[in-house]
């Protein structure tokens, strides 16, 4: 089950990438803001599906 988490877990962090043609612009910090939230969100309902 463990197992399972790490692997899951570690294809949801490999979602982070940096697009540095859109580094500098507002338009790059909220895609980065929305991202995050996305994969926050998969990391808490692995986590919540793995609670129990």
């Amino acid at each position: 089950m463990y197992e399972n988490y790490c692997k899951e877990l570690e294809k949801i962090l490999k979602e982070i990438k940096l697009d540095e043609a859109e580094e500098n612009t507002i338009s790059f910090e909220t895609k980065t803001i929305e991202k995050n939230n996305e994969i926050t969100n998969k990391i808490l309902k692995l986590q919540n599906e793995n609670a129990h």
